[in-house]
């Protein structure tokens, strides 16, 4: 991947690290963002986004973001009540992994 295709993932990921430490978006939806940046930016060994690949891999059946509006209210439901447990006992430590995560991404340079 190009060096200009690898600042916009890195603008990207700024904006959901942002969005998520401002909850604007879930754990979930931010690990989703995560992973893609993971892959664009060539990071697969990086533990830092490993965290939240793996949440990503875990919880890659919750509908979040656009999808979200091709869905039934009454069939988003139990999934977000799902979701929200596994959020709730994830945004701790994922707080955390995402500060460390904007630490490392304002120190790149692609």
């Amino acid at each position: 991947m190009g060096s200009t295709a690898k600042i916009e993932a890195q603008k990207a990921l700024t904006i959901a690290i942002e969005a998520f430490l401002t909850s604007k978006i879930g754990v979930v939806e931010f690990s989703r963002c995560s992973s893609t940046a993971m892959h664009a930016l060539e990071q697969d060994g990086n533990e830092l986004f490993r965290y939240f690949h793996a949440i990503d891999a875990q919880t890659d059946h919750f509908p979040v973001g656009a999808v979200r509006n091709l869905w039934a209210a009454n069939a988003l439901k139990p999934h977000d009540t799902e979701r929200e447990a596994v959020e709730n006992a994830l945004r701790d430590v994922a707080l955390i992994k995402a500060h460390e995560l904007l630490g490392w991404n304002k120190s790149q340079q692609f």
